[in-house]
C-alpha cells in the first residue's frame, strides 16, 4: 500500500511541519479511477509509486552522505598539497562559487518543480533531451559497478582490523601467510619486494589486490573479494529496496557518524610527535601553482565530481520534495557542507602525514648515508657525512666539504635526496592515499587495530551513503520509462545484474578495470551531461520560466548571479574543463598505471590499442543517447513513452509567497540574460501525436504567457478527481 500527499491551497498556507492529510491508494481504489475515468495508466502508475521523504532533515542528510564521500577523503587532501597547499583553495573556491551552487540549485529545482526521475524530467522539458535521462542512468550504473568495488575493499580492511597484527603493519607479517616469514636480510622473493616496496604498498597490490601484470592479464581470482563485492551489494540493496523512507532513516547514522570519527582522530593526531611537520608543509604556499591551467582545471573538476553534479541523482532525490521546499538554501547548506567536510578530512589527515612522513624522512636519511658510505667503501669508522639532498656532497671531521661523483656503474636512484617535503608529499594519488599512505600512519599508532576499525567503519558509512545516492538515480530513471514494474522488482533486477557484472573486479586485474572504467565510462560523458543541463534549462526549458518557478517554489527570485551562471558561466567552465582534458590527451596520451615487481612500484604505461577502442566504444555508447532520441523524435520514433506532467499547485504557490507577476525584473540587463529562447521549436515537438491533451514537452512554447501553465485542463480534471477522494 502506498500514500500520495494531496495538498489544497489552504494546506500550502499552513506550516511546513504541519502533517498533510494523505490519500491511501489501494487496488479497489485504482480500479475504480481506472473504470470511472480517463486518467492514463501511466500517470497513475506515477502517482501510486511516487514517494514522500519523511522529514526535511532526513532529505538533508541524504543529499549530506550523497556529496560527501571517498572522494572527500582520499582525492581532495591529496589534491591540496599536489597543487600548492593553500594556494589550492583560491581556483577551488571559484569553481565553487561559480560552477558547484549554480549547477547543484539547478538540479534541485528540476527535480522538486516537475517531480520526476532525470528521465521523465528532461523527456518532459523537451522529448529531444530526453535522451539525457537515459545517458545519466548508463553512467549511474557504470559508476556502480566500481565504485561499490571500492567499498568492498575498505570493509576488505575493516576485517583485517580485527587481527592481532595489521597486515599492512611491516613486513614480517605481511608476507608471513604466504611465504613463510622474513626479515631484512632475507633473501626470499617476496621479502625482498616487500621490504623494497613498503609493507604497506606490498599489503595493497600483492596481497589485497593480487595485482596483475597490466589490463590484459586478468591475474588470479580472489574469493575474499568476491566475498567483500557480494556483502556490499546485499547492504545496498536492503537499504534502497525500503525506499527513501527507510533509507532516510539509515542515513541518520551514516551521514553523521564520520563527523564523529572525525573529531576523535583529529584530537588524537593533534597530539601526535612532529604532527606540525604535516600543517607546515599543508600550509606553506607555493604561488607559482596558482598561474597553471592544470591547477584550475583540476580545481573545477574537483567539485563537479564532488557534488556527484550531472548524474541525475539530485533530480531524483529532489522528486520526492514538496513543492514548496526552498531547494535555494538546500544547495548552498550541502555544497557548504560538502567543502568543509573536504578540508577538514585534510585537517584531520595532515597530522598523521607529518607523524609518519617525518619517520619516513630520518629513515630515509639513514639509508642514504649507508648506501653512500658502501658505494664510497667507507666504513664507519670514518668520520664522513653525505648530504640528504640534491647534489653527492660529503663533509669530513674538519668541517671540509668534498663534492664527489658516483662511481662507475652506480645509479643515481638507488640515492635518492632526503627532504621533509618529499617524505609527506609522497603519497600516492586516490585509493593508494587511503590504503597504502594512511594506512601505513595508523599502524604506527598504539592500539593500531582500535583506530584501523573507526577509521575504515568511517569509510564504509561514507561509501554507503553515496552509493544509495548514485542507484536512486540509476532505478529513478528505469522508473520513469513505465515498465509498471514495482520499484522492489526494479532494485532487485538492478542490483543482481550489478553484482554479477562487479564480479570481474574479483580477479587481479580489478583495479585496471576500475580506473578503466572511470576513465572512459564516467569522466567524458558527465562533462557532457552538464553541458547540456544548462543548454537544456538556459535556453529550452527557458531561463524566464525556470527562475519564475524557482521563486514560486523557494519565495526568493535569482539575482543576475543565478542567471548568468546558469546560462553562460557555469557550461562555459565545463566547457573549458572539457577543452583541457582533450588537450591533455593530445599532449601525453591515455595511459595507466601498473605495479612493476622490479621497481616495486608503479609505472604509467599506455592502453594497448584494442582497450582504447573499447573505451570510446563505452563512452560513445553511453553519450550516444542525446542525439539518438532527438533525432529519432525528428522522424517521429518515440523511444521514450510520452506522459503528463505531473500537477503543480501553482495558484496556491502564488498566495503562499504573496507573488505578484508584475514585480518580475524587466530592466535591460536582464531582458538581455533572458534572450535566446529555444522553446518555440523543441517545445511544438513535445505534443503528443497520438494524444494531444498531454503536453510531454513540459508546455513549453514560444510565448511567456503561454509557458506559465505547466498542464493541460484533463490533467488537471485527473487531479481534482483524486483530491476529492480523500
Amino acid at each position: 500500500m502506498n500514500e500520495i500527499d494531496v495538498l489544497s491551497s489552504e494546506e500550502l498556507e499552513n506550516d511546513e511541519e504541519e502533517e498533510e492529510p494523505t490519500l491511501e491508494i489501494t487496488e479497489k481504489t485504482v480500479e475504480n479511477i481506472s473504470l470511472n475515468n480517463s486518467i492514463s495508466d501511466d500517470l497513475l502508475h506515477s502517482i501510486v509509486e511516487r514517494e514522500t521523504w519523511e522529514s526535511k532533515l532526513s532529505f538533508t542528510l541524504t543529499l549530506v552522505g550523497y556529496a560527501v564521500g571517498f572522494g572527500n577523503v582520499w582525492r581532495f587532501p591529496y589534491l591540496l598539497q599536489e597543487n600548492g597547499g593553500v594556494v589550492f583553495l583560491i581556483p577551488y573556491t571559484v569553481s565553487v562559487i561559480f560552477l558547484g551552487v549554480p549547477i547543484f540549485y539547478m538540479e534541485l529545482a528540476i527535480g522538486q518543480r516537475l517531480r520526476k526521475g532525470p528521465l521523465g524530467s528532461w523527456h518532459e522539458i523537451s522529448p529531444y533531451l530526453g535522451g539525457m535521462g537515459i545517458t545519466t542512468a548508463i553512467m549511474c550504473f557504470v559508476v556502480l559497478l566500481y565504485y561499490n568495488t571500492l567499498i568492498a575493499w575498505v570493509i576488505s580492511y575493516f576485517f583485517d582490523s580485527f587481527r592481532a597484527n595489521l597486515g599492512y603493519s611491516d613486513c614480517t607479517y605481511g608476507v608471513t601467510a604466504a611465504s613463510g616469514g622474513c626479515d631484512i636480510k632475507s633473501q626470499n622473493t617476496e621479502c625482498q619486494l616487500c621490504n623494497t616496496s613498503g609493507a604497506s604498498q606490498y599489503y595493497w597490490y600483492k596481497r589485497v589486490l593480487d595485482i596483475s601484470t597490466g589490463i590484459d592479464d586478468p591475474g588470479n581470482f580472489s574469493w575474499w573479494i568476491m566475498m567483500c563485492i557480494t556483502l556490499t551489494w546485499i547492504m545496498v540493496y536492503g537499504i534502497i529496496v525500503k525506499g527513501i523512507k527507510i533509507a532516510g532513516k539509515v542515513i541518520y547514522f551514516t551521514s553523521l557518524f564520520p563527523y564523529v570519527v572525525f573529531t576523535i582522530f583529529l584530537i588524537r593526531g593533534l597530539i601526535l610527535e612532529n604532527m606540525s611537520n604535516g600543517y607546515t608543509v599543508l600550509f606553506t604556499p607555493r604561488w607559482e601553482k596558482l598561474f597553471q591551467p592544470t591547477v584550475w582545471k583540476t580545481a573545477a573538476s574537483q567539485i563537479l565530481f564532488s557534488l556527484g553534479i550531472g548524474y541525475g541523482c539530485l533530480i531524483a532525490f529532489a522528486s520526492y520534495l514538496k513543492p514548496n521546499n526552498d531547494c535555494h538554501t538546500d544547495a548552498i547548506l550541502v555544497t557548504a557542507i560538502n567543502c568543509g567536510s573536504s578540508f577538514l578530512a585534510t585537517i584531520v589527515m595532515f597530522p598523521y602525514l607529518g607523524h609518519y612522513g617525518t619517520k619516513v624522512f630520518e629513515q630515509c636519511k639513514i639509508d642514504r648515508q649507508v648506501n653512500l658510505r658502501n658505494a664510497f667503501g667507507f666504513t664507519e669508522a670514518d668520520d664522513v657525512i653525505f648530504s640528504d639532498a640534491g647534489p653527492v656532497n660529503y663533509y669530513m671531521h674538519d668541517g671540509s666539504n668534498y663534492s664527489v661523483s658516483l662511481p662507475l656503474g652506480f645509479n643515481a636512484e638507488k640515492f635518492p635526496s632526503c627532504t621533509l617535503r618529499d617524505s609527506i608529499e609522497s603519497s600516492a594519488s586516490g585509493t593508494g592515499f587511503v590504503f597504502i599512505v594512511f594506512a601505513q600512519a595508523i599502524a604506527t599508532l598504539p592500539a593500531s587495530q582500535v583506530w584501523a576499525l573507526l577509521f575504515f567503519f568511517m569509510l564504509l558509512t561514507l561509501g554507503i551513503d553515496s552509493a544509495f545516492g548514485v542507484i536512486e538515480g540509476c532505478i529513478a530513471a528505469i522508473v520513469d520509462l513505465q515498465y509498471k514494474l514495482k520499484k522492489w522488482i526494479i532494485s532487485t533486477i538492478v542490483c543482481g545484474i550489478s553484482l554479477f557484472l562487479s564480479l570481474m573486479f574479483s580477479w587481479g586485474w580489478g583495479q585496471y578495470i576500475l580506473v578503466f572504467l572511470d576513465d572512459f565510462a564516467a569522466n567524458w560523458p558527465l562533462l557532457l551531461v552538464a553541458i547540456f543541463e544548462c543548454f537544456g534549462i538556459g535556453w529550452v526549458y527557458g531561463l524566464q520560466r525556470f527562475a519564475r518557478d524557482a521563486t514560486l517554489m523557494t519565495g526568493k527570485r535569482p539575482g543576475l548571479y543565478w542567471l548568468i551562471c546558469w546560462k553562460y558561466i557555469s557550461p562555459l567552465l565545463v566547457f573549458i574543463i572539457f577543452i583541457f582534458t582533450l588537450v591533455e590527451i593530445s599532449e601525453s596520451g591515455i595511459g595507466y598505471r601498473v605495479w612493476n615487481d622490479e621497481k616495486a612500484t608503479l609505472v604509467t604505461i599506455p592502453y594497448p590499442p584494442y582497450a582504447i577502442a573499447l573505451g570510446f566504444l563505452l563512452t560513445i555508447f553511453i553519450i550516444m543517447w542525446i542525439p539518438l532520441v532527438a533525432i529519432l523524435r525528428y522522424y517521429g520514433i518515440h523511444l521514450i513513452k510520452d506522459e503528463a506532467p505531473i500537477d503543480f499547485p501553482e495558484e496556491e504557490l502564488k498566495k503562499e509567497r504573496n507573488y505578484n507577476e508584475s514585480e518580475d525584473p524587466t530592466n535591460s540587463v536582464t531582458k538581455l540574460i533572458y534572450w535566446g529562447n529555444l522553446g518555440v521549436y523543441f517545445g511544438n515537438l513535445g505534443t503528443s501525436k497520438t494524444n494531444p491533451d498531454v503536453v510531454s514537452g513540459g508546455g513549453v512554447s514560444g510565448t511567456p504567457s503561454s509557458t506559465h501553465s505547466t498542464t493541460q485542463p484533463n490533467t488537471h480534471k485527473e487531479y481534482d478527481y483524486l483530491a476529492q477522494l480523500s
